[in-house]
C-alpha cells in the first residue's frame, strides 16, 4: 500500500498527464479578419466609376461596416439580405462592399444593384490586397488548436478612426451587438447635443412665429424666417398668407429640428397664367381665415450667431400625408410686391390685409 509521501510524489505526474490536450485544429474564418483593436492601414481600391475610389479617408465619415463578398455575390445573396436589413436598422452608420476581383470595363451588373446598396461605398480589389488590409488575423499563430482561413463573404465593423471593432465571416448577423453598442453612443451623443439644440432654438421660433413680417415671413429681432417651398422641385400649386403662429411641440431631427406650429392663415394664393405659385408673376388672392397644425422643419444651427432658423415649406397635417398629392404641401407666401402683381378681389388691398394681421396678432396676444 503507498504511503502519503509516494502519493504526493506522483501526483505531479498524474496531473501532466491528465493535461494532454488531443483537440482537433480548427479552421476559424472569423479569427482570420484583423482582430477588434487593429489599425487598419492605407488602402485605395478602384470604385465602379473611375472617379470613384473606396480608401481609407472615407472611413473618417463615421463608423463603417464593410462587406468583404466573392467575386460570384450569388453565394452571398443571403448574407447581403443580412446585410440590407443591418442598412435600414442602423442608418446612422456607413456601409461598404468590397467585391473580390479587379473591375472589367465589360461589366454592367453592378450599376443594377437593389436601390439599398446604390448608397453604399463600392470597391474592388484581389486576395492579397484584401488580406493585407483586412485579414491581419491570417498572422496570428498564438492558438494551436485555432487555424484562421481566408473566407468570403466576410464583414469588419471599422471606427470612423480606422481601427476594428468587429468582425465575422459568412454573415453580418453577429456584428448586430457590435452595432447596437454604438447605437446606443451614437443615439445617447445625438440626443444630448439635440436637447441643446432645441433648447437654444425653442426662443427663436416662439418669437419668430409671432413676429415675422407679413411681407418677407423673416422676423425683424430673431434669427427666423419662413422660406416657403419656392425653390423646390415640386410643382407648389397654391400658397398661403400667414398671420401669426404658435409653437405647440419641437423637437431635434438631425439635422434641424422639428416642429409642429398652429398657424393662422389670411389668404390662399393661386397663379395666374402658370400652374406654379412660385413661378407666376401674376398670383390670385382670395381672403379666408385658417387656423391649422403645421408640420415644420427649421434648418440652421441654432447655437450659432449668424446661423438662421429656416423653415422651408409647412405641411397641413389635417390632409393625408401619405397621398402624393400637392395638395398636401403649401408655400407660405409673404406679401412681397417686388417681383409680382397681386390680383385681389375688390375692396382688398395690400393694406387691408397687413391690417387684419395685424389685428389678428393683437387678439392672439
Amino acid at each position: 500500500m503507498p504511503n502519503a509521501l509516494s502519493l504526493a510524489l506522483s501526483l505531479p505526474l498524474l496531473v501532466g498527464l491528465g493535461s494532454c490536450d488531443s483537440r482537433p485544429v480548427v479552421e476559424d474564418s472569423t479569427a482570420a479578419l484583423s482582430p477588434p483593436g487593429t489599425e487598419i492601414p492605407a488602402f485605395d481600391f478602384p470604385g465602379i466609376r473611375t472617379t470613384w475610389r473606396f480608401d481609407r479617408s472615407r472611413l473618417k465619415l463615421g463608423h463603417t461596416l464593410v462587406a468583404l463578398v466573392p467575386p460570384d455575390v450569388t453565394g452571398s445573396e443571403p448574407a447581403l439580405v443580412e446585410l440590407d436589413s443591418l442598412e435600414r436598422r442602423f442608418p446612422m452608420f456607413r456601409f461598404a462592399v468590397v467585391y473580390n476581383r479587379a473591375l472589367q470595363k465589360s461589366d454592367t451588373s453592378y450599376l443594377n444593384l437593389p436601390m439599398w446598396l446604390m448608397g453604399v461605398e463600392r470597391g474592388f480589389a484581389n486576395d492579397s490586397l484584401i488580406i493585407a488590409t483586412f485579414a491581419a488575423g491570417l498572422r496570428d499563430s498564438s492558438d494551436k488548436h485555432r487555424r484562421p482561413v481566408y473566407a468570403l463573404p466576410s464583414f469588419l465593423v471599422i471606427s470612423d478612426k480606422g481601427r476594428v471593432l468587429g468582425r465575422a465571416a459568412g454573415s453580418p448577423a453577429p456584428l448586430r451587438r457590435v452595432l447596437d453598442s454604438l447605437k446606443f453612443v451614437w443615439d445617447s451623443t445625438e440626443n444630448a447635443r439635440g436637447a441643446v439644440e432645441v433648447a437654444k432654438g425653442r426662443p427663436a421660433i416662439e418669437r419668430g412665429v409671432q413676429s415675422f413680417d407679413p411681407a418677407t415671413l423673416s422676423a425683424p429681432d430673431v434669427p427666423f424666417t419662413l422660406d416657403g417651398t419656392c425653390g423646390g422641385e415640386e410643382t407648389v400649386a397654391s400658397a398661403r398668407v400667414p398671420a401669426v403662429g404658435r409653437l405647440v411641440s419641437l423637437d431635434a431631427r438631425h439635422p434641424g429640428l422639428a416642429a409642429v406650429v398652429e398657424l393662422m392663415t389670411v389668404a390662399d394664393v393661386f397663379p395666374v397664367g402658370e400652374d406654379d405659385v412660385c413661378r407666376a408673376d401674376t398670383v390670385r388672392v382670395v381672403p379666408i381665415l385658417r387656423t391649422v397644425m403645421y408640420r415644420m422643419s427649421f434648418f440652421g444651427n441654432p447655437a450659432a450667431s449668424d446661423s438662421t432658423l429656416r423653415s422651408p415649406y409647412g405641411l397641413d397635417m389635417s390632409v393625408n400625408m401619405i397621398a402624393d398629392t400637392t395638395e398636401s404641401v403649401y408655400s407660405l407666401f409673404g406679401l412681397d410686391t417686388t417681383d409680382r402683381k397681386f390680383k385681389l378681389p375688390p375692396g382688398v388691398t395690400i393694406e387691408t390685409l397687413r391690417a387684419r394681421i395685424d389685428s389678428i396678432r393683437s387678439a392672439w396676444k
